[in-house]
């Protein structure tokens, strides 16, 4: 005789309300989405309606506390239904569906932007602050096997549920959500699955097997896309050695080459964006192996652990006239009728973990946070810089990087020299005043020698008074004449100046008050014929500025990681070998996304 405990009716605060005895008990247990349930009861067995919850037990046990998601009621007028009249009941059947309790999470969302994980907060801390955010306090965190530092980002997830489950995404172990309803709040563990497995054989209670390979849904080379559009999307290029896909070679050399785009826009750090595509390649990095087994559940008969049919254990099912033994996970099992034919069960297993995690979490979650928000937007700016500088005054231009900029695509600079430029030629004259006294003196006391020829010429002219004239009679013989005589003499001359004393007497200058109008106008100086341009303090090479123009990216200010650091200005400085004008125009295009601030 097989022993079931009867389903526990609970309240919204989970205080008992009585046991049900149902007619009828079906479930379907699975792996990767919250398991349901069906119970069928008359109506007169307890008031039973939406919100409420119920425990439900199998042979070996509690599967779980479940929550009543709709009630349809089927009434059956008759005799019966007549006699229950008169005391106020009616004949009716109650059809009542229920959820597994996780489904509560749900319940809350997560409204607006919120990034949480990265380096130094591990997926303990992650999962802590998510699970803080229910609505109603049902669950608490328990064992998380994991230390993983991923970044996560959230941006008006449609539910809870959703949130907390894509947080295991990145993590290519095979691993379990298990729940623990012994107290309350309920505990949600996230574990290693375990490798225990139980049996089903040919003949012994496995009635029929049905194995599918389908290679539909594989993939060994995988190209990661996260947040973003265009240009502008995030890939694993940077925490990949460069190259933007994964891939599988073994399955390569076996299956050939499958390639296909993995978009999750919802993804914002590369390292993240890389491991949530990794574990989708190992998952399907292979066909899909789809095992479904009906048969008996024998464990309440022989009580050993080889036959207890439960979801997440490993279940081998050797198939010896096929010369094939499958050993796959189980990811459902299902009963029609718990009490009537307990023993009757059908399993699925499946060789593939992606198909729980990513699917189970991503496809709603993607297709919703689309609808609500877009990625973003590429931004263009210019900063336009004119003044004169010399070699002691570099220009100086200077631009901020916005924190939100996820990506920065292109800062280019050009700038072109000109005449130096001044805006006044000078002043009138006019009047103004000035005085002054006092004296000065100077004292020499040494002699200076100094020698010179003087040369004496006696022209030929005797009008220019340099003649010589002789008058008189000779002897008597000769009467009055003249004689001219042209010559010379060089002369050596020394002259000793003694040393002297100059006294300049006190004295004053007085200038009347005057004013000087400006002349107005502009001056035009010269041109350079180089500059130094430094961008953060590097120095741009000459062979990297062509016709006044380079990239400035190289030489800007890098965080740890080598990208571009944000949040803060960067300079550029242009030092010319002379007076000069200098033009400039610099254009910065960036990929910014808006998750801070108002709409104004």
């Amino acid at each position: 005789m097989i022993d079931i405990r009867l389903p526990r009716l609970m309240d919204m605060n989970l205080n008992e309300i009585t046991r049900i005895l149902p007619e009828k008990l079906s479930y379907e247990l699975t792996l990767m989405e919250p398991s349901t349930a069906t119970l069928v009861m008359n109506r007169s067995e307890a008031a039973v309606t939406v919100g409420q919850f119920m425990e439900l037990y199998e042979t070996y046990g509690s599967i779980g506390i479940y929550r009543i998601e709709k009630v349809a009621t089927t009434y059956k007028p008759g005799l019966w239904d007549r006699i229950l009249q008169a005391v106020g009941l009616r004949e009716a059947t109650l059809t009542v569906t229920l959820r597994h309790a996780i489904c509560t999470l749900e319940d809350g969302i997560i409204f607006g932007y919120h990034e949480y994980g990265g380096t130094g907060v591990n997926l303990q801390s992650v999962l802590t602050a998510l699970i803080a955010m229910q609505p109603t306090p049902y669950w608490r965190l328990g064992t998380v096997d994991y230390a993983t530092q991923y970044q996560y980002s959230f941006e008006n997830e449609s539910n809870l549920l959703d949130a907390i489950l894509s947080t295991a995404e990145p993590i290519a172990d095979e691993h379990r959500w298990t729940f623990d309803f012994t107290a309350s709040p309920w505990t949600l563990n996230l574990i290693t699955a375990s490798d225990d497995y139980c049996e089903m054989r040919m003949n012994r209670n496995a009635d029929t097997v049905k194995v599918d390979v389908d290679r539909s849904q594989m993939v060994n080379r995988i190209y990661p896309l996260g947040y973003g559009e265009g240009v502008n999307q995030l890939t694993i290029a940077t925490v990949n050695g460069g190259v933007k896909y994964l891939e599988d070679t073994a399955s390569q050399a076996a299956w050939g080459i499958v390639a296909l785009p993995y978009p999750d826009t919802t993804i914002t750090d590369a390292a993240t964006l890389r491991a949530v595509a990794q574990a989708q390649l190992d998952a399907r990095k292979e066909p899909t192996i789809t095992v479904s087994i009906t048969g008996a559940d024998l464990s309440a008969l022989t009580d050993e652990s080889l036959d207890r049919l439960t979801v997440g254990r490993m279940c081998r099912t050797p198939l010896p006239d096929y010369g094939v033994t499958v050993l796959e996970r189980i990811v459902s099992v299902r009963k029609t009728d718990v009490y009537r034919d307990n023993a009757r069960a059908q399993i699925t297993l499946a060789n593939r973990n992606a198909d729980s995690v990513a699917e189970m979490a991503s496809a709603a979650r993607k297709a919703m946070i689309g609808e609500l928000y877009s990625q973003g937007a590429t931004n263009q700016y210019a900063v336009h810089f004119a003044d004169n500088a010399d070699a002691s005054n570099p220009a100086e231009l200077s631009f901020y990087v916005d924190e939100n900029a996820v990506h920065i695509n292109s800062v280019a600079c050009r700038f072109k020299l000109q005449a130096f430029r001044g805006y006044s030629k000078g002043a009138a004259s006019g009047g103004g005043s000035t005085s002054g006294g006092g004296g000065a003196s100077s004292t020499s006391t040494s002699s200076v020698e100094r020698t010179a020829t003087v040369a004496v010429s006696t022209p030929t002219d005797p009008a220019d008074g340099s003649s010589m004239l002789y008058t008189g009679n000779a002897n008597g013989l000769v009467g009055l004449h003249s004689h001219i005589y042209s010559h010379k003499h060089s002369v050596v001359a020394y002259v000793t100046i003694p040393g002297v004393t100059l006294t300049v007497p006190s004295h004053t200058h007085s200038t009347p008050n005057h004013s000087h109008d400006p002349v107005l106008g502009i001056y035009k100086g010269g041109t350079a014929t180089g500059v130094t341009v430094k961008v953060d303090g590097n120095i741009v090479p000459s062979g990297a500025i062509s016709g006044g123009q380079f990239d400035a990216i190289p030489y800007l200010s890098k965080d740890a990681d080598g990208k571009i650091t944000r949040g803060t200005w960067h300079d550029i400085e242009i030092t010319p070998n002379a007076n000069t004008r200098i033009v400039a125009d610099l254009h910065v295009k960036t990929f910014i996304r808006s998750i801070t601030g108002g709409n104004y």
